[in-house]
């Protein structure tokens, strides 16, 4: 068997330049652990986990469907964000592309290999 063309090793020395050409900016918030109260409750903050260049593109598909958007009907359209290699994001999470609100279906981590990640996204109400 060959060895690759180009080695785990490179790959992870280009992973840092890739963000260079993203023009969007993302932020990662997610409600985390701050304690407890004197009842032993969990209380917990939303907090900005991560932030970054992000590169947000229409994903061109015949999944639009749609939605209730502030008591609008509006057409619900697939994006796709790609974000660094090393990214925190989970469905779970609450994610903001330039200011706008969207919500996290799935995120792809393309392994050893990969130079980033890419979630799929749409539009969210939040």
């Amino acid at each position: 068997m060959e060895d690759p063309a180009i080695s785990a090793e490179e790959i992870a020395e280009l992973r840092p330049e890739m963000g260079l050409g993203w023009l969007d900016t993302y932020q990662v918030t997610r409600e985390v652990e701050s304690g407890r109260d004197a009842r032993g409750a969990v209380t917990t903050t939303i907090v900005a986990v991560e932030v970054g260049p992000c590169n947000l593109r229409f994903v061109n598909s015949n999944q639009t469907n749609e939605g209730a958007v502030a008591g609008r009907i509006q057409a619900n359209e697939p994006n796709a964000v790609d974000l660094p290699w090393d990214t925190t994001l989970t469905a779970a999470d609450d994610l903001t592309v330039n200011g706008t609100s969207y919500e996290v279906h799935a995120v792809h981590r393309p392994g050893l290999l990969g130079l980033y990640a890419t979630a799929v996204v749409s539009r969210g109400t939040s």
